[in-house]
């Protein structure tokens, strides 16, 4: 049976060698939520770790044994780290597939019908697939267009028809409608059809819920944290919906818990992603209209949305970013930059004093960029020591607040001053 997935799940990491420890301490492993079954009478939940912070998580079936295990994807280095029994601990296989310029969302099928998924990467700024029947890196055997570049599509996986074959499909935001394909190749949808409410609101993904080899949508609501899941393919109800998740950030996939041919829902502990700006707003801290802002030339964060700043702040940091990248080789890894007074609340409501309550933060003005929290970046290293020391040159600094000893401490963190 081919094996669906849909948007993978975000949770960071650093390490690059074929070899993956287990998690050390101190960081933190995202944690994934697994219900017994899909229908919902199913019985209780079961959590794993696996992985560090930031990493993207997958759930497919690496072996072809029926059963699907844990892998994450590592955006920092490119690498895939899978696991071939269940629940958490070490990794049975590692490589590297993708690359770490972010913007990558990791995805798994089985693309050649053999029984065993394997891994994809979908690039959101030019809407390409890049598609591999091996678990050992190297390049793509596969590579093609689809979907609409930007943030806006959500990339699915599944076998729609119950041929045995993955192909793949997007969900997008802006109509709420599902173009899926029954062809791994550039073309137009073979169907289209709507299921969920448009907009940014809600999660995609997909899953055999019934055991019938065909693989049919589901949405997450974050904001009720309910699922609703569809055992036909097409548009019309959810045939079963019920509360599901902890946390309005949780990021849903499916898998075949215990080999039984059917997917249970399950959810992984996810994260937030920069703001793009809204067309509309009256200029005020996080309701600042696209027209005031201005996308910085390089980058995006680990979903594939663009980073924009206030103007004058991001011509500076375009200047700021030709000397990093005169010095190191490579651009600052910008994970956020401005954020909407909606997301800024709901990051208060989730991270309490650690994200400042809407309408006061910097990056609602769009004067604040946060780096990707990796260790390359940290307190004492060469990229942090060389950014603290030339920002001001620039405009941009770190506040006395966010430096090492300062009151709340955060090394990823930067401002423009002017």
């Amino acid at each position: 049976m081919g094996r669906r997935r849909g948007p993978i799940l975000t949770g960071a990491l650093a390490l690059a060698l074929i070899a993956v420890m287990a998690v050390p301490a101190g960081a933190a492993a995202p944690d994934v939520e697994v219900r017994s079954g899909a229908e919902p009478a199913a019985g209780a939940t079961r959590t794993w770790f696996y992985g560090r912070q930031y990493d993207d998580v997958l759930w497919c079936d690496w072996n072809g044994d029926g059963v699907d295990t844990l892998a994450v994807f590592r955006p920092q280095t490119g690498t895939w780290h899978i696991r071939n029994a269940p629940g958490g601990g070490n990794a049975t296989i590692s490589f590297r597939f993708g690359s770490t310029n972010g913007g990558e969302r990791p995805l798994c099928g089985d693309w050649n019908g053999d029984g065993r998924d394997t891994p994809g990467i979908y690039r959101g700024v030019d809407a390409t697939w890049h598609l591999t029947n091996r678990l050992d890196g190297g390049g793509a055997a596969m590579t093609f267009r689809y979907g609409s570049p930007g943030p806006g599509d959500t990339p699915v996986v599944g076998d729609w028809n119950g041929d045995g074959r993955d192909t793949f499909g997007v969900r997008r935001a802006s109509d709420g409608l599902w173009y899926l394909r029954n062809s791994l190749s550039t073309g137009p949808a073979t169907s289209v059809f709507r299921f969920g409410s448009a907009g940014a609101g809600e999660r995609a993904f997909v899953g055999d819920w019934d055991g019938d080899g065909d693989d049919t949508p589901g949405i997450y609501r974050p904001s009720t944290m309910s699922v609703y899941l569809r055992n036909a393919p097409g548009g019309g109800g959810a045939n079963w919906s019920y509360a599901f998740g902890n946390e309005i950030i949780d990021a849903p996939l499916s898998g075949d818990l215990d080999g039984d041919g059917d997917d249970e829902p399950a959810v992984a502990e996810g994260r937030f992603y920069t703001s793009t700006p809204n067309s509309w707003g009256d200029g005020s801290n996080g309701n600042i209209p696209a027209s005031s802002l201005c996308r910085i030339g390089w980058g995006t964060d680990s979903r594939g949305n663009g980073q924009y700043l206030r103007c004058d702040a991001a011509a500076a940091l375009g200047r700021f970013n030709s000397a990093f990248r005169a010095r190191f080789g490579e651009n600052i890894a910008v994970d956020m930059s401005y954020r909407t007074r909606e997301l800024q609340a709901q990051m208060h409501a989730h991270m309490g004093g650690v994200a400042v309550p809407a309408g006061t933060s910097p990056h609602g003005l769009g004067i604040a960029i946060d780096v990707f929290e990796w260790s390359t970046y940290q307190y004492g290293s060469a990229r942090y020591n060389w950014l603290l020391a030339n920002a001001p040159r620039f405009g941009w600094n770190q506040p006395t607040w966010a430096r090492q000893n300062g009151s709340k401490p955060e090394y990823w963190h930067y401002e423009y001053t002017g």
